[in-house]
């Protein structure tokens, strides 16, 4: 046998479910709680911070919600939710709907005033649904628009003012002198159409354009999309928007919008417009006007200003013709125009002319694919995403548009991991800055992910991943590389956590200092904690002498997490690590330093307890949950030119890690018909020297693990528990290689 040694110089590629015979090198079986960085290489994910508690948390009401952001200012992101209606069994309305609203960066929760609707009711009323994927909210302009997709837009009961009517053939025939100005004259022009018909009436001196006396002014505000408007640092006005009436012309000239006696589907702003998508139809108000003084909401019209002439800033309502059977639920706004998405066909809104008016607005079909109708698409720079959900999983699909004259290129971005996703997906969010797509289901705990890197014509990177959180999701946002989360705990809390989608976490236990570890005494920066719901504030610590044991009363709202997945940590922070060793008060101890780890025990009153007197390091605390990065790899072949070569006989001796910036790493194997059940083969720690009172993290580091077992009879797996980071750069891997004669291409 020949003794063989083969790189893989980067693990980015991310998850493939393929067989482990046609895994190309880079990929992973599984990774969980990492996250592949094309310039680093596979990190331990950040740890998240906790920031606070939803009150009245165990409400059922709050965990099956409508989760929403409004993020205006990107440093102070508000998190939302709407609560839906709930029904009585004949299916009436029992009570309406709330919304809720609480400032990320303190916790205070918002004043939400329920502004009255013109016609006296109240505005709760348009929270009807009982179902929270009935809602979606929208920033438009000064506004957070509300669109309960179950409330059908009725026509409005208020009439235009009535008056007689006298018909004139042309404007010419029009009275000249003693003018009643209490008549409304309609001008016939051609006898054999109504469309060219229009009204006047004498006003203030001259003939004033109107609509025909007596029939409805438009549709009723009450029943359309909402607005939510900030008056305040913590208060928000819930009312209807500023819909503009029917002015001229009657319901031939000027009829209602599409919408009409239809549910709207959503909502979205174009070329300065606010358009609604309902059944077939997209419908853009007239051109708003810019606005820079008032604070309320702008007023939207969706009726033409003139019966007598088209202009180009007019309302624009168009149907998407196809042979199918259509129903548009999503817009996203393309270099080329509006890329519409319905339930199985997709088209795109453009104008040859390049502005997008009545005269020039033209849809057509450019793909035939199938959608999620409830989980709207995303857009990631140039390209396009959306969900195709089967009976268990969930495909996710990737358009590009190519301009006009060709058709989009659209390809399975999920192909590598067509049974990684549950069809369960609710949230789909997506972060154009670091090219990220981000899933979730508020059932489950996990996080799905996908990180690309275009590299000229080149795709380098399509890597899929997880992140398992102690909670389900609720809410995933994203803000200034920072990635906010609403969790249920298993404590029955809501509470909301922040995590750094960057290289450099939360800066708390070593900022800027000198690593004796490293050699070149490099200063590492910005060693965040590794651990969940991580937080330095606490009401107390206590020693009790009797038990030998320091006891940490958490804030009151703070989650209680009693699961042994998730061990509770008590860590020391930078500001200790500057302190020289002194002696603990009657234990003749040194004092502990900065990234000093304690166990944590969760007491029946909520309290947590570690052994021994740490009381003098009170000010330095920072508690949290550990949480485990899980890197599965496949099978090892020896690589050849045509692939993989799986007929040979391969004996690997050893691997060989190489890690940067890393605490302890540990390796484990297994039997492959023994998943569940791994063998511990070491517990990887750094056993060179190193300097008192340091950090325990190295700079670069080479783990080396001894295997000697056929490549086919293990699994082998990576993982990382501690409150230190972790990053994998490359592996080599050493063995004996026995072709067994079989002749290769």
């Amino acid at each position: 046998m020949a003794s063989v040694t083969q790189t893989i110089p980067a693990f980015i590629q991310g998850v493939s479910q393929q067989s482990d015979v046609e895994i190309a090198p880079g990929f992973m079986k599984e990774i969980q709680n990492a996250v592949p960085d094309i310039t680093f290489g596979l990190q331990k994910r950040p740890g998240s911070k906790y920031l606070f508690t939803i009150p009245n948390a165990s409400a059922v009401a709050l965990k099956h919600g409508y989760w929403f952001t409004i993020i205006r200012d990107p440093l102070i992101p508000y998190i939302g939710v709407i609560i839906p209606a709930t029904l009585n069994p004949d299916g009436s309305v029992a009570t309406y709907g709330n919304i809720r609203i609480w400032r990320s960066s303190t916790g205070e929760e918002c004043t939400i005033n329920f502004i009255q609707h013109a016609d006296g009711t109240d505005s709760r009323e348009y929270l009807s649904a009982a179902n929270r994927d009935f809602y979606k909210t929208v920033t438009i302009e000064k506004s957070n628009i509300v669109l309960n997709r179950e409330a059908v837009v009725t026509e409005s009961s208020v009439l235009t003012p009535a008056a007689t009517i006298v018909q004139v053939s042309t404007y010419a025939d029009l009275p000249t002198e003693n003018i009643d100005g209490a008549i409304v004259y309609q001008i016939i022009n051609s006898e054999d159409t109504s469309k060219d018909d229009y009204y006047v009436q004498y006003q203030n001196g001259a003939w004033q354009e109107v609509a025909r006396p007596a029939i409805p002014n438009g549709f009723n505000n009450a029943t359309a999309p909402h607005t939510l408007i900030q008056t305040a640092e913590l208060e928000f006005d819930f009312s209807e928007a500023n819909y503009t009436d029917r002015l001229v012309g009657d319901e031939n000239t000027n009829p209602h919008p599409t919408f009409v006696n239809q549910k709207i589907n959503d909502c979205f702003t174009y070329y300065n417009r606010v358009g609604f998508l309902s059944n077939s139809n997209v419908i853009l108000s007239e051109s708003l006007k810019p606005d820079y003084f008032t604070s309320g909401p702008q007023p939207v019209s969706f009726y033409v200003r003139s019966a007598q002439v088209q202009i180009a800033s007019d309302p624009i309502d168009l149907n998407a013709v196809s042979i199918r059977s259509v129903k548009l639920t999503s817009v996203l706004p393309a270099p080329q125009g509006l890329i519409l998405f319905s339930n199985n066909e997709q088209f795109i809104l453009y104008s040859d002319q390049g502005v997008v008016t009545p005269q020039t607005a033209i849809i057509k079909s450019i793909g035939n694919y199938e959608l999620d109708s409830v989980v709207p698409p995303v857009e990631l720079g140039e390209e396009f995403y959306y969900i195709n959900k089967t009976a268990r999983f969930t495909r996710t699909m990737r358009m590009i548009t190519r301009g006009m004259d060709n058709d989009p290129i659209v390809d399975e971005a999920s192909q590598l991991t067509s049974e990684y996703i549950p069809s369960s997906i609710n949230k789909f969010i997506a972060n154009p800055q670091n090219k990220l797509l981000v899933l979730s289901d508020s059932e489950q705990p996990y996080i799905w992910f996908l990180k690309t890197f275009i590299s000229g014509q080149q795709r380098a990177m399509n890597a899929w991943f997880k992140w398992k959180m102690p909670g389900n999701i609720l809410l995933t946002a994203i803000a200034i590389d920072n990635l906010f989360t609403v969790l249920t705990t298993k404590d029955d809390k809501i509470v909301v956590v922040r995590s750094s989608l960057n290289k450099t976490p939360d800066q708390d236990l070593l900022i800027n200092v000198p690593n004796p570890n490293d050699v070149l005494f490099r200063p590492l920066i910005g060693i965040g904690p590794y651990l969940d719901a991580w937080t330095s504030d606490y009401q107390s610590a206590t020693y009790d002498a009797v038990n030998d044991r320091t006891i940490i009363t958490p804030n009151a709202d703070y989650p209680i997490i009693d699961d042994p997945e998730y061990k509770p940590l008590l860590i020391l922070s930078e500001s200790q690590k500057l302190r020289t060793a002194d002696l603990y008060a009657n234990t003749g101890k040194f004092a502990p330093t900065a990234g000093m780890i304690f166990d944590l025990t969760v007491e029946a009153d909520g309290s947590f307890s570690t052994p021994g007197n740490v009381i003098s390091e009170a000010d330095y605390y920072v508690i949290g949950y550990r949480y485990e990065m899980v890197l599965d790899l496949p099978t090892t072949y020896f690589v050849i030119s045509s692939g993989a070569d799986n007929t040979a006989s391969l004996i690997i001796s050893r691997y060989k890690f190489s890690f940067q910036d890393s605490g302890s790493v540990t390796f484990k194997v297994n039997d492959p018909d023994d998943i569940s059940e791994y063998e511990d083969i070491a517990a990887v720690t750094n056993t060179e020297y190193y300097y008192a009172n340091a950090l325990p993290v190295f700079r670069q580091v080479l783990f080396t693990v001894p295997i000697y077992r056929r490549n086919e009879y293990f699994r082998f797996r990576i993982y990382s528990n501690s409150p230190f980071p972790a990053t994998l750069n490359k592996m080599s891997w050493e063995g004996q290689y026995a072709p067994r004669f079989y002749q290769r291409g």
